[in-house]
């Protein structure tokens, strides 16, 4: 069971949740591939990602997709000094953890823990990036812009020029349909919990990596 206490959720009985993960897990490598599918350029078609993918809950990896591949992020974001330039005025929210770790269980598993969040400038959060990497950062916070509810509209609408839509998921999903879009930075520090979202996402890595684990 979990009880909801004021701010803080805790977990009961940790081991019969294990259990009942694990038995799950089981239960559904009997049906679902062991290798996550790739493509590249584009999916075979957005009828096909439905049936295959969305209806059967696997996922995908689409490497330089055709539409992704003529956004001008591809080429400015790569540019820090064009990210810092373009949301020189942008006040942005901030989490901020000692090891990366937001939205996540506290050690003894007694609560999810909610990171410290700021409001700053962007340069502010690159500065203190910068740190974070660098061999004197050694003790500071771990920051990261990880803020949900449609970030991406409410904080970076600056940067809106440099993306468009990826046809394919539009065409699938229908654009009146997008609950949210979210712009997300940080460095390797950073984590999210495990977790499931009750909704499809669709993630476009545009400078770095993502690492996705799947269970």
């Amino acid at each position: 069971s979990v009880k909801l206490l004021g701010a803080r959720v805790v977990m009961c009985d940790r081991r019969a949740i294990l259990d009942v993960l694990q038995s799950h897990t089981k239960l559904l490598s009997e049906f679902l591939p062991a290798h996550v599918e790739e493509c590249v350029g584009t999916v075979r078609s957005p009828v096909h990602f439905l049936r295959h993918h969305v209806a059967q809950s696997t996922p995908l990896v689409v490497r330089a997709d055709a539409d992704v591949a003529r956004w001008p992020a591809l080429a400015r974001w790569s540019d820090q000094g064009y990210l810092s330039e373009a949301l020189r005025d942008a006040r942005v929210t901030v989490a901020l953890t000692p090891d990366g770790l937001a939205d996540a269980p506290a050690s003894d598993d007694s609560a999810l823990m909610l990171p410290a969040e700021a409001t700053m400038a962007y340069p502010d959060f690159i500065d203190m990036l910068r740190r974070q990497n660098s061999t004197d950062g050694e003790n500071s916070p771990v920051v990261y812009l990880q803020k949900q509810n449609s970030s991406f509209i409410s904080e970076f609408s600056a940067l809106a020029a440099d993306v468009g839509r990826v046809g394919w998921a539009n065409v699938a999903f229908g654009a009146a349909n997008i609950d949210a879009i979210n712009f997300w930075q940080g460095a390797r520090p950073t984590k999210t919990s495990w977790h499931r979202d009750p909704y499809e996402n669709i993630y476009v890595v545009i400078r770095g990596s993502k690492r996705v684990r799947l269970l």
